[in-house]
């Protein structure tokens, strides 16, 4: 009988190859787990600062929609106190009587689209002003998350 020849030889990993497993192993250990962490919380901190983003757009636009409603509404009102003032015909003053007991319902008349017109003034100007305050508390939200992210992140 004869002997074979058959070496075993042992194949010992290279020493790149260990390092690449130890790195591959440290990611999977304490510190991939934190490199993890911190890739979600700046993605989730990057989701909302991109969703204060869309509601500044959606404040802005609603805004925009409510002024030109009130800005249609201011117009007719405009007009309404022109007619209020031409609202006169010739049977309502023709005698004195009759211009003393008119003149107080035309004056009412205009007095209340004077007023009506003051009211859709006072709408625009605080529509605009809650618009400017919603915007300005989310655009303080943004900054702050993105001095979090800053700081977290670096």
């Amino acid at each position: 009988m004869s002997k074979s020849n058959t070496n075993t030889a042992t194949v010992t990993p290279s020493k790149f190859t260990i390092v690449q497993k130890i790195q591959s192993f440290l990611k999977l250990g304490d510190s991939g787990k934190m490199d993890s962490f911190f890739t979600r919380v700046e993605k989730t901190l990057k989701r909302q600062i991109a969703a204060h983003e869309a509601n500044i757009e959606t404040i802005k636009f609603n805004s925009n929609t409510q002024l030109e409603s009130l800005r249609d509404q201011h117009e007719d009102a405009k007009q309404s106190l022109e007619e209020a003032y031409m609202a006169l015909t010739p049977e309502d003053v023709a005698t004195n009587e009759k211009q003393v007991s008119f003149m107080d319902t035309y004056l009412e008349n205009v007095a209340e689209k004077q007023s009506s017109i003051a009211k859709i003034e006072a709408k625009v100007k605080a529509t605009g002003e809650i618009k400017d305050e919603k915007v300005k508390a989310i655009n303080k939200s943004i900054e702050e998350l993105n001095a979090t992210i800053t700081s977290v992140i670096g």
